[in-house]
């Protein structure tokens, strides 16, 4: 949890680096985030998540939670489809939902996903469904707050975490 901690702190000060010398409005399609997930103490960790906006409706994503290196790919303009590959001292998860986006004002944006999940080669792994929303508050010239929660949803019990961060956009 140490080394995770340190490297959130390096990505936040490298974060608000790039924030100062923002770029023009029309460039903004990467953004990056770093914060928190917190839930009961043993599952608290450290995460960075961006994601770069393609030509077309499709979006490429990559997140790093304390145990876990995930890449993603989500396809529509304000809702659709999504599929992402986790990498993880478990192995290898696969996970497909769909997705969806609104504006709660006109400054503030939450997006929402649901899927399922599971590991790859792994006849014990059982069939996850996941959840996500998050809302991106933004409070200076390029930079956001992020603030959600995620849900996981297996064999009839759940486990629930806050995510807390702060983001930039390019």
């Amino acid at each position: 949890m140490r080394r995770s901690a340190l490297f959130a702190v390096i990505l936040a000060v490298c974060a608000l680096a790039f924030a100062a010398n923002p770029v023009p409005a029309a460039a903004q399609n990467v953004w990056v985030s770093v914060g928190a997930l917190l839930g009961e103490e043993s599952t608290n960790q450290a995460f960075l998540t961006g994601e770069v906006s393609l030509p077309g409706p499709w979006s490429l994503g990559l997140e790093y939670q304390g145990k876990e290196v995930a890449v993603g790919a989500r396809w529509g303009g304000n809702q659709g489809f999504y599929g992402q590959l986790g990498m993880s001292e478990n192995g290898t998860r696969v996970e497909v939902g769909v997705w969806g986006s609104t504006r709660l004002s006109s400054a503030v944006e939450a997006r929402g996903w649901f899927g399922a999940s599971s590991y790859l080669g792994s006849e014990s792994s059982k069939l996850e469904f996941t959840g996500r929303a998050e809302a991106y508050v933004p409070f200076a010239n390029s930079l956001f707050a992020l603030v959600g929660v995620d849900g996981i949803f297996v064999d009839g019990g759940h486990k629930f975490l806050g995510r807390i961060g702060i983001g930039t956009y390019f």
